[in-house]
């Protein structure tokens, strides 16, 4: 009985503040909104991804490309170890590379759902369409004004439940016989450091270990950020936000994200088998993703163009 009821309860989703409900829309006008959402996200994933090709070739990282245009700069090429600018095309790169392949993935189910109801079974057909349903993968991350709100309500919010269940819920229970603030503290740097560790895995997997861990200590860093927050707000019972929450997230994540795309790039992200952007052919352009890809797959591409 109990196993029934269970199987009976409504399933684990996030609040609307992390997830909101997609925009009510007829299947045809939605289908056109995603198409002009989804470009607007390649164009702007191809572009930031140039640019941070172009500061990961470059032997002086964003400072020489920053100084390259703007001359009078050139004393920024001194100071590698401040440079905090590089880490920030990648991130937006892969922010809206998510975002297009989401937007893709959507229109073909939205096509699923018009065809769909023609060529397949009846009980496999797709019901009615709810546009409500498809909520964006990134809860406006950026109007974030601090790390809580970044991490928890932003850019995991789509994944907030893996990284619940992974991260968050062991570590709290581990900690619970410190008591509950304790246990709600490890339960963050829980979260936090299982997000690290699937990133890191991520890059090792496509490339080699780099046994700093460089991404788990990025992630570490954030997490001791948000309980940083935490404590601020019991101890001055203000809210971290405005301008300077808006500073102090750059900072942290500007600081740990250094390290991680610099440990990156000596991996090959935006190095290998990658042409600089001026040498760049219409595929890079015009096919999604295309800019990620190594050159010998541009090469195959174009080749099936006569």
């Amino acid at each position: 009985m109990t196993t029934v009821l269970e199987a009976c309860r409504p399933s684990w989703a996030p609040s609307l503040e992390v997830v909101p409900r997609g925009p009510k829309m007829g299947a045809g006008l939605f289908f056109v909104y995603v198409l002009f959402k989804t470009v607007v996200c390649h164009f702007l994933m191809t572009l930031l991804w140039m640019i941070g090709v172009e500061c990961a070739q470059h032997p002086h990282g964003a400072y020489g490309v920053v100084a390259d245009w703007v001359p009078s700069l050139g004393f920024l090429r001194d100071y590698p170890q401040f440079d905090f600018l590089t880490p920030a095309p990648f991130g937006g790169a892969a922010w809206f590379a998510i975002d297009t392949l989401g937007g893709i993935l959507t229109l073909l189910e939205v096509i699923l759902y018009q065809v769909g109801p023609y060529v397949l079974p009846k009980d496999l057909a797709p019901g009615k369409f709810d546009s409500t349903l498809y909520p964006p993968l990134f809860n406006d991350l950026h109007a974030r004004e601090s790390l809580i709100a970044f991490w928890s309500k932003g850019w995991h919010a789509i994944f907030r439940r893996n990284i619940v269940f992974c991260g968050w819920n062991p570590m709290e229970y581990l900690f619970s016989s410190f008591g509950k603030d304790a246990a709600k503290t490890a339960g963050m740097m829980g979260g936090m450091i299982f997000s690290g560790i699937f990133h890191e895995y991520l890059i090792a997997a496509v490339s080699k270990i780099d046994w700093k861990f460089p991404t788990v200590l990025m992630f570490t860093l954030c997490g001791l950020g948000m309980v940083t927050e935490v404590q601020f707000k019991r101890q001055t019972g203000l809210l971290v936000k405005g301008i300077p929450g808006r500073w102090w997230l750059v900072l942290v994540i500007g600081a740990g994200g250094k390290y991680m795309v610099d440990s990156w790039m000596a991996r090959g992200l935006g190095r290998s088998d990658m042409p600089p952007p001026r040498l760049w052919t219409w595929p890079r352009f015009l096919v999604p993703f295309s800019g990620l890809m190594p050159e010998r797959w541009i090469s195959r591409i174009e080749s099936w163009v006569p």
